[in-house]
């Protein structure tokens, strides 16, 4: 196997990756809900209701700038594959998701036997 040939097939895993891990960023985010705090901000008693909203609002625009920075990032990197990479990827995504799904099946069955 040739160096090319070799940077193709880790530019398809690394975009493989990249693809699977923004499927699942497409989901809801999970921003804290009104008034909540995540970790590790919510280990602080001592916060005013001023800065608990403040910590809140920033966290939801760091959500929304790294989902927007993922989204660049998976545009840029389709944009370098040929058809035929785009091809096999989404090939290579719906087997990922099928084993996943199958291997979901398979542990909720085995907890039932349980």
């Amino acid at each position: 196997m040739n160096f090319a040939t070799m940077r193709r097939a880790a530019l398809v895993i690394v975009c493989a990756g990249a693809l699977v891990a923004f499927a699942d960023e497409t989901k809801p985010a999970k921003a804290p809900k009104p008034g909540k705090l995540t970790k590790p901000w919510v280990l602080l008693t001592t916060l005013s209701d001023d800065q608990k909203e403040q910590i809140i609002t920033i966290h939801r625009k760091a959500l929304d700038e790294k989902k927007a920075i993922e989204a660049k990032e998976e545009e840029d990197i389709m944009a370098v594959l040929t058809a035929e990479q785009k091809t096999e990827l989404e090939a290579a995504i719906e087997k990922a998701k099928a084993d996943e799904k199958a291997k979901k099946a398979a542990e909720k069955k085995a907890d039932q036997a349980e």
